[in-house]
């Protein structure tokens, strides 16, 4: 076989692996966010907010969730719509604990 050949198979196979190595962060983020109504709100009416600071510094329990969960934000940004049919599961300033085991009462 070629060199060029055995690259182009060893780089294939690479990219393969890593994006099966990909976590998929979507399902635990929307359950997430929906126990945060007032980030989910902002977040329906304009979706680029997600990765700015100033949001994550207004919703601190969502910013942390982000700073632990680093591909969520290109993952959001890669479904288009992704808020758009979600709905709060809580009310106010209410909030059940997520899957991080992290309470808060800001969102």
């Amino acid at each position: 076989m070629k060199p060029q050949f055995l690259a182009l198979v060893f780089v294939a196979g690479t990219l393969a692996v890593a994006q099966k190595s990909q976590t998929n962060e979507l399902p635990p983020f929307k359950t997430f966010i929906q126990e945060h109504p007032r980030a989910l709100d902002e977040l329906k009416k304009d979706p680029s907010l997600i990765g700015r600071p100033e949001f994550a510094a207004e919703h601190k329990v969502v910013g942390e969730y982000l700073a632990q969960h680093l591909q969520v934000i290109p993952q959001v940004k890669a479904v288009p719509h992704f808020f758009d049919d979600l709905k709060a599961t809580t009310k106010g300033g209410e909030h059940r604990p997520h899957p991080g085991g992290n309470r808060g009462k800001n969102d």
